[in-house]
């Protein structure tokens, strides 16, 4: 039996006291790919915003590893998020450090890590995934498909017990989306516990375990990918 990362009951989020996400509830097992979908405004990005604590629940407990992250205090929100890597939808890099720099700090501010340490890891989780060329180039110098890629790497050096991407193909080009769509279905034979956002159904299809469809905040299917499901929740 595996065990559960995260466990969310009952959650509601918003902004400014106005719930967006709706008393939402689900589990993301070992090594489980959960993809989340739905129509723009649905409440996917506030989710997962809402797990880190990004943004504070109005109400209902988020239990990670076996601890109820929403009664912690703000201090010691850093040690639980280091280990959820978070990429967000543009996965922002610091323009005026190398990509190798890029990967190397958060091992150094979060873990600890030397330079020699982090350089290795880092060098390590771009060749992983075919990317050490890029190592000496700056952001400026990449591809948004390239950058996208470089985030996601960050994210997985490290080593956190769940990823966490915010639709990582949004706002790319065709070669770029392959590019990133590549990385992906590697991370998911990785075997890593993930939660995916995206509007793609071919992803979802291809990635998820469990998909959880979201429409007006609230989960509306909890399953198998299910592909007239999938399509009924964009219909207006």
């Amino acid at each position: 039996m595996r065990n559960e990362v995260l466990k969310l009951i009952d959650v509601t989020s918003g902004y400014s006291g106005k719930p967006i996400v709706m008393d939402v509830s689900f589990t993301v097992l070992e090594g489980e790919k959960v993809v989340v979908i739905g129509p723009n405004g649905s409440g996917k990005s506030t989710l997962l915003k809402t797990v880190l604590r990004l943004i504070e629940p109005i109400k209902g407990s988020i239990i990670f590893r076996g601890i109820d992250i929403t009664r912690l205090p703000k201090s010691e929100l850093p040690r639980i998020r280091v280990r959820m890597g978070y990429v967000p939808q543009e996965g922002v890099l610091f323009p005026h450090m190398k990509v190798i720099d890029n990967v190397a700090l958060p091992l150094r501010l979060a873990l600890g890590m030397s330079k020699a340490e982090a350089y290795k890891r880092a060098l390590e989780y771009l060749k992983l995934f075919d990317m050490h060329e890029l190592a000496y180039r700056y952001p400026a110098q990449l591809s948004g498909g390239q950058r996208q890629r470089v985030a996601v790497v960050r994210a997985l050096a490290l080593e956190p017990d769940l990823l966490l991407l915010d639709e990582p193909t949004s706002n790319l080009d065709p070669s770029s989306r392959r590019e990133v769509v590549e990385v992906l279905y590697s991370v998911a034979r990785m075997g890593k516990s993930m939660v995916l956002v995206t509007h793609e159904l071919e992803i979802a299809s291809k990635v998820s375990d469990k998909v959880i469809a979201m429409k007006s905040g609230r989960v509306v299917y909890e399953g198998p990918f299910n592909e007239s499901i999938a399509k009924d929740v964009y219909e207006t």
